[in-house]
């Protein structure tokens, strides 16, 4: 092997053995700062409402959707309300459901407090439960919500279909909303979630009961 080639190898193993050393001795490649986790927010009052069928709750539209629209692109919804000047911007459903959301953004302290909106279509044999609500650094809102067997003693049928909307009041406000979030889950999974039935134990040789 030549000089020159030696000593060529040479540098390069003792460059690959400072590296090596760098790493060893706590040096890091300094990654991707992390992103800051959502804050959980508290709501301080929810409105929930259920109507039969596919219906339009709420919209920013100049329009409400006819009902042909309605089963398509505005199966789903969801918004967040921070002043007044805002809430005149939306139009409400001719539904009492959607009255009783509309009074609730009405009457809000937006000086205090704002509200985020969900509307979504299930079928009749499920409920939707607002699981959290969080608060990114941005001030946006982000609600988490899942699907959930409503209690045995309903009748329904799952080829029906409802409608449910939310009104969350929460404990800020901001300037203007510049933005939110909407998680859904298909399976609620806690301690809460509802039995398919209640069951009555009598005890042996107890007649009354107890």
């Amino acid at each position: 092997m030549s000089w020159s080639r030696r000593n060529a190898l040479s540098a390069l193993a003792t460059g690959f053995a400072t590296v090596v050393a760098g790493c060893q001795s706590g040096d890091e490649v300094a990654g991707p700062p992390d992103e800051p986790e959502p804050d959980a927010v508290e709501p301080t009052e929810i409105r929930q409402v259920r109507i039969d069928g596919a219906a339009v709750l709420f919209t920013h539209a100049d329009t409400l959707p006819t009902p042909d629209e309605t089963s398509n692109r505005h199966r789903r919804a969801s918004a967040h309300i921070a002043s007044g000047t805002e809430f005149e911007e939306y139009r409400w459903g001719e539904t009492p459901e959607a009255g009783q959301l509309r009074e609730f953004v009405k009457t809000t302290d937006f000086e205090e407090r704002s509200v985020y909106l969900l509307s979504t279509v299930v079928d009749a044999c499920h409920k939707v439960r607002l699981v959290s609500m969080r608060r990114d650094p941005d001030d946006d809102p982000s609600g988490d919500f899942c699907h959930t067997v409503r209690p045995a003693d309903v009748a329904c049928d799952t080829d029906d279909e409802d409608t449910v909307g939310f009104a969350v009041r929460l404990p800020y406000t901001v300037p203007s909303s510049t933005g939110h979030g909407t998680g859904m889950s298909g399976d609620c999974r806690g301690p809460d979630r509802p039995p398919a039935f209640e069951a009555t134990v009598v005890p042996r040789n107890r007649s009354d009961g107890s």
